[in-house]
């Protein structure tokens, strides 16, 4: 009998209910511990999804930007080299120039040492030779290229900065 007795106090409603609220008050931390478990790990799995997504982004970012720096990097070298055949470019024609300019300063002078030795040849000579066009454009031309050389010895005695 008393296995009836337990039986019957068993499958009682109230026996029974007391018994789950009992369980579940005592599975209930666990239950909630589990499910807050789960939602991190669901968390977790999303923000490691993210980062795989933002680091496969960032790769592709560096590929492209390494290929642009490349490209720019060539496009630099040869600007680079042009600018360097260039300045030596400019390099030979200011040591022409500054030939020439030696050169147009010391026939200047010559002439200037002949016209002060001479002036009366130079006098007899204007007479005797009609100018011509072609005698006066040169005169002119003359002039006017030691007038310039004599305002450009100014810049002749500036550093070069080539």
């Amino acid at each position: 009998m008393p296995e009836t007795v337990v039986e019957e106090a068993c499958t009682s409603p109230s026996t029974v209910r007391s018994v789950t609220d009992g369980i579940t008050a005592l599975l209930q931390p666990v239950v909630d511990a589990g499910r807050v478990a789960q939602s991190v790990v669901a968390q977790q799995q999303r923000l490691h999804q993210k980062i795989e997504a933002l680091n496969e982004e960032l790769e592709k970012a560096r590929m492209h930007f390494n290929a642009l720096n490349d490209v720019h990097r060539r496009k630099l070298g040869l600007y680079s080299a042009k600018i360097a055949r260039c300045r030596a470019n400019v390099a030979v024609l200011l040591r022409q120039l500054s030939e020439i300019k030696e050169r147009l300063l010391r026939v200047h002078s010559v002439l200037l040492q002949r016209k002060l030795k001479h002036p009366a040849e130079n006098a007899a000579l204007k007479e005797e030779l009609p100018p011509t066009a072609f005698a006066q454009d040169n005169v002119a031309v003359t002039v006017f290229a030691t007038e310039e050389v004599e305002s450009s010895t100014w810049h002749s005695k500036q550093p070069e900065e080539v």
